[in-house]
């Protein structure tokens, strides 16, 4: 779409809460397009609304609670950075083999593409206007080019999923389908969410790597519960194994419990004893949810 915006074709307009395009001619609007985007707005694609300004169409995209992709990444973790990019791969895929619709119409600079930080969706914005660029491999090489930058300026590499990706990416043979099948691959681990049901402070884990530490003392732990000493400084560790988790307790004072079914049993030290979703875990005196998605 860079083509039309440079020509001038289209004209662009960012407000907080919208983003808008106006065209410079109504014969580049397709009606059936627009119809298609709609109904595709909750797949991933921002709803467009289609109005006159001037006597010319403007298509309006409402970014409510919304941040761009570049806005988001400074403040979410390595995990989720890559359960970002791996949705922004599958809806540019699903609108390829959509017969109906034309990826190289999708807005994919970063700065437009858009993250609602309640549930970590991504939301782009789709042209339903007339283009003659239907070079993919342009725009994939470009997509990867951008990607790489992204990661790079996101973190040190200190996440080995992320480092991979990197490398693969930086040899130019991989392609987006092949890059979608290979973060799939890295998160066959369903997410665990430890969620606080009474604490003063309202908590909540995200575990997606094999071995997670809890505990009092931050520099020593993967999530840390230093807003009370009845935690130990290592209190215990969620581990992945089997396709299971399990919960273990570290040796610590208060002990570690897990309540099944109204039935509460404590975990001995270095025991490890399974947890399921619907489970409450109960780290000394505070309790918190178990939901694995």
């Amino acid at each position: 779409m860079n083509e039309l915006l440079q020509s001038g074709a289209v004209a662009e307009v960012v407000d907080t809460q919208y983003v808008s395009y106006l065209l410079s001619d109504e014969n580049l609007f397709l009606l059936t397009e627009y119809k298609v985007l709609n109904n595709n707005a909750d797949n991933g694609l921002i709803r467009c609304s289609k109005l006159l300004y001037n006597g010319k169409i403007k298509l309006v995209y409402f970014i409510y609670n919304c941040r761009s992709l570049y806005d988001t990444i400074s403040g979410v973790d390595d995990d989720t950075l890559l359960m970002i990019i791996k949705e922004l791969i599958r809806i540019i895929l699903d609108i390829n083999a959509n017969e109906f619709l034309d990826c190289m119409k999708l807005v994919l600079s970063f700065d437009r593409v858009f993250i609602d930080p309640r549930e970590m969706t991504v939301k782009v914005i789709y042209l339903p206007v007339r283009n003659q660029n239907k070079d993919f491999s342009k725009l994939e090489n470009d997509f990867i080019g951008r990607l790489i930058e992204l990661i790079r300026s996101k973190t040190a590499l200190y996440n080995a999923n992320l480092t991979r990706i990197c490398d693969r990416l930086s040899q130019g043979t991989l392609r987006l389908h092949e890059l979608y099948a290979l973060i799939c691959e890295m998160q066959s681990q369903p997410a665990l969410f430890l969620t606080s049901i009474d604490a003063k402070t309202s908590l909540e884990f995200r575990i997606t790597k094999p071995e997670f530490i809890l505990g009092r003392e931050a520099s020593l732990v993967d999530g840390a519960l230093g807003f009370d000493r009845v935690f130990g400084r290592v209190h215990c560790k969620i581990v992945y194994q089997d396709n299971e988790y399990y919960i273990v307790d570290s040796g610590s004072i208060n002990g570690t419990f897990v309540t099944r079914n109204d039935t509460e049993t404590q975990v001995a030290k270095g025991q490890m004893y399974p947890i399921y979703d619907q489970d409450v875990v109960r780290l000394a005196n505070y309790s918190f949810s178990v939901r694995v998605k």
